[in-house]
Formats: C-alpha cells, sequence, structure tokens
C-alpha cells in the first residue's frame, strides 16, 4: 500500500491553483522518511496518527523497509542540539543512513548538505535559518538508473502532444524498447481499463521500474488512488505493443506540505517527547523534487525538511498501441514494496520551469 503517496498527491492537485495545467512531481518516498524520524520520537496519539497517515500499523512496519540501492540513494539528518542522546542514537539505528549533527541548525548548512546528497539537483530547501533550539529533520533521495534496454535516440522523433488547455505542441516523443519480443512485437508489462492505459518499464537495477498511465479520455482526469494503482499492478501482463512516450524535466516545490499533513492528522503540536527534553511542535514541512526522463533512463532527486520549533500553547494480452501524447502520470517505485518515490503529473512535457507551490 501507498496511502501516503495519493493522499500528498490527490491534496497537492487540489489546492495547487495551476495543476490543470503546470507539472508536478513530489517524492512521497522522502516525505515518508522525514515522518519516520518524528514518528521515533512521537507519543501516545501523535505516533498513532502518524502510523494511520503513512499506512503502517507501527514503528516497527513503519522502518522495516530498505529503499536504498546502487539506484537509490535515501540519506537524512538531523540537526539540533536540544534533542535526547536515546532519540538520537534510536533514529541512527533504525535509520542507518542518518547522520546527526549537534549543532544550531542554519539554513546554509543543510542546503549545503540537501546540495551534496542530491548530487546539486537540489541546491537548498531552506530559504531561513531554523530557529536555533529547535530542530530540524532532513531526508535526501537520489535516484540515477537507465533503462533495462536502452531507447534508440535516432527513433526519437517530434508528435504532437495535446495540452489540457486544448492546443498542442510538438515535442520528442521516445520508442520505448523492451527484451522480449512476440509476434514481432516488442513486449512491456501492460493493463487498460475504461479509464487507464499503463505499461511499466524496468530499469536496468530490478529494484525499481517506471510506470506509465495515460488516462483514457483527451483532458480527462478519472480518480486515481491507491486501489486504482494496486489494481494495475496486480493486473499487469506480458503484452506485445507499441509504447511512446515524451521526454521531459520536471522540478517542483512545496512551501505548504505542512497544512497537507496536518489534514491527514499529523500533530504538529503533538506530543514529541521522546525526541527532547524540550518541548517541540513542528512549524513547517518544505518538499522539493526533481525528476528527468530521456532515452537513457531517468534522474531524480528529491529533499524534504521538517523544522520543529520550541512549543508554545497554541491550536488483455491482445497487442496495444499507447501513444502519450496528452497529459499523463509518470511513477517511479520500488518494487519489492509497491512504495512509489518519485510521483509526477505532466501536462507539458517541453516545460522545464521551476514550479513552487505555495
Amino acid at each position: 500500500m501507498d496511502l501516503l503517496a495519493f493522499f500528498l498527491f490527490g491534496k497537492l492537485l487540489e489546492s495547487e491553483p495551476d495543476a490543470p495545467t503546470s507539472n508536478i512531481v513530489i517524492s512521497p518516498l522522502s516525505v515518508y522518511q522525514t515522518l519516520a524520524m518524528a514518528a521515533l520520537g512521537a507519543k501516545g496519539s501523535t505516533a498513532d496518527r502518524i502510523y494511520k497517515l503513512t499506512g503502517a500499523p507501527s514503528v516497527d512496519a513503519l522502518l522495516d523497509d530498505d529503499y536504498s540501492s546502487d539506484a537509490m540513494l535515501v540519506v537524512n539528518s538531523i540537526w539540533s542540539e536540544v534533542l535526547r542522546e536515546d532519540y538520537v542514537e534510536a533514529v541512527k539505528k533504525r535509520l542507518p543512513g542518518t547522520t546527526a549533527y549537534c549543532e544550531a541548525p542554519t539554513a546554509s548548512k543543510i542546503n549545503a548538505w540537501v546540495d551534496d546528497k542530491t548530487r546539486h539537483l537540489i541546491d537548498h530547501i531552506l530559504d531561513d535559518d531554523p530557529s536555533p533550539d529547535g530542530a530540524v529533520l532532513v531526508n535526501a533521495a537520489y535516484f540515477k538508473d537507465s533503462w533495462q534496454v536502452k531507447f534508440n535516440p535516432y527513433s526519437t522523433r517530434p508528435m504532437k502532444f495535446d495540452l489540457p488547455n486544448s492546443t498542442s505542441k510538438m515535442v520528442p516523443m521516445m520508442v520505448a524498447e523492451s527484451t522480449e519480443k512476440k509476434r514481432g512485437m516488442k513486449v512491456f508489462a501492460y493493463y487498460s481499463d475504461d479509464d487507464f492505459q499503463v505499461a511499466s518499464i524496468p530499469y536496468s537495477h530490478p529494484e525499481y521500474s517506471a510506470v506509465i498511465a495515460l488516462p483514457t479520455t483527451p483532458n480527462g482526469n478519472p480518480a486515481l488512488d491507491d486501489a486504482i494503482y494496486q489494481s494495475w499492478l496486480a493486473g499487469m501482463k506480458q503484452t506485445p505493443g507499441v509504447l511512446m512516450f515524451p521526454k521531459f524535466e520536471v522540478e517542483y516545490g512545496v512551501k505548504g506540505l505542512t497544512s497537507i499533513l496536518a489534514e491527514g492528522g499529523l500533530e504538529l503540536a503533538g506530543d514529541y517527547s521522546g525526541m527532547s527534553d524540550e518541548p517541540l511542535q513542528i512549524s513547517n514541512v518544505f518538499h522539493k523534487a526533481v525528476l528527468k526522463v530521456n532515452e537513457e533512463g531517468t534522474e531524480g532527486a528529491a529533499a524534504t525538511a521538517m523544522v520543529m520549533n520550541r512549543a508554545f500553547v497554541m491550536p488483455p494480452p491482445d497487442a496495444f498501441e499507447m501513444i502519450v501524447n496528452r497529459p499523463f502520470f509518470f511513477i517511479v517505485k520500488h518494487n519489492p514494496t509497491g512504495r512509489i518515490a518519485f510521483f509526477s503529473h505532466i501536462n507539458d512535457p517541453s516545460s522545464s520551469d521551476d514550479e513552487m507551490c505555495s
């Protein structure tokens, strides 16, 4: 299950005024890791609400899976002078890719850490210095992998892509390759129903694969949730067909993730007494993600920073044709767990502007 991914993505589509026409990408995995760090210091109902938000029944279930591989780097850092030593040691033990900086958090040092861990795809996550007597929990994720069979760049051709505003533009459309052929056609993991065509392409490292979902109705926006996503994965069959989709780059930042997480049940001023002897509350959660997809493969990065301040009293197998020539969803998933590492909605693959949701 990946309830967090669809909750976050759905709320962003609702709250982002330009969502019908702009590109969006987030890393639910990065947010998940940051919430896992908070859960280790949460008590009582505060911890229970984090479990419910993430879909994990317990802290052990929240921390059991390892998402790092040769293709994916997932690391964490904690920055504070007021955190309990036993909490710091618990985070380092349960989340092995964690570094603790026992110093007052500063934007410059945290941004430099994020820039380094994301291979310079995300150069900063914080604009202002956090409170020196608070704490910042940071996750960074970096993904880079080639397709199991690289696409031939000479097969990439300009094709019309229909935009949501009823106009169109020419974009470079790639032709997907596969290792298998049937009846002279390439074979892909494929699923279709009344609402979506869905295809999956493997990366060179088997832990991750790409999932492309094309709404059946032009400019349609059918409901999409975890149950539907799971039905795709369960229903995919190796099917001969033609798969074409555009290369793209997208960058997106979310400043208002705090209110979305609170709406999902996260207690901002909850019981985080397992983290510090000083009362702490969550003041903000920042998130950025970048995704680049081309004939070689996929490169992506994400960072999430949870800023905590001193608390105050407050409130079928027939051949298919799937030409992705209109807005679509692109997902990078962790195969052993099905958890979504990157989740994007591409309205304009030729646009690489830095979008920021406030």
